[in-house]
């Protein structure tokens, strides 16, 4: 075991740099992804704030909660808002787990308030295990093409 370790810090660097360059490059494509990933995410933070500045909020308020079972014996939660947007009342259905603040606030998309989205916007934490096996992806493929991995 010593030996390992001893080798790993003598000079695996100098060694093989095919390795350090694919390990390189996937470290640097994850970074950039949850780089591009976080400004998704800040763009859509200013859309709900300049929709806030425009009064463009509608708060939907929590109308009922509860499981459905199907016939797999599978359980899943809906909750359902209720708003009023220019005197009709809509629905707004969100799969959740039933511990749903009682008001939510829904921000629009577009001028028209024809589609909504919610504080529940996961996509930035949803796309950090993509990102890393796109990096993974991207320092096998590196080891492929530089011949360090063969079939």
């Amino acid at each position: 075991m010593n030996e390992l370790i001893e080798s790993f810090k003598k000079g695996w660097l100098d060694e093989d740099p095919r390795l350090v360059t694919a390990i390189l490059l996937g470290i640097a494509v994850f970074i950039v992804l949850n780089v591009l990933c976080c400004r998704h995410s800040k763009k859509r933070n200013k859309r709900k704030t300049d929709a806030a500045a425009k009064g463009n909020v509608v708060t939907a308020k929590l109308r009922s909660c509860y499981h459905d079972r199907d016939s797999k014996r599978n359980t899943s939660y809906s909750a359902w808002y209720t708003y009023t947007v220019k005197g009709q009342t809509k629905e707004y259905h969100i799969n959740t787990d039933c511990k749903s603040p009682d008001t939510i606030e829904l921000y629009p998309k577009n001028e028209e308030m024809s589609k909504f989205f919610s504080d529940y916007d996961r996509t930035t934490n949803a796309a950090i295990p993509f990102n890393a096996l796109v990096a993974a992806a991207v320092c096998f493929f590196t080891l492929w093409v530089s011949g360090y991995i063969t079939f």
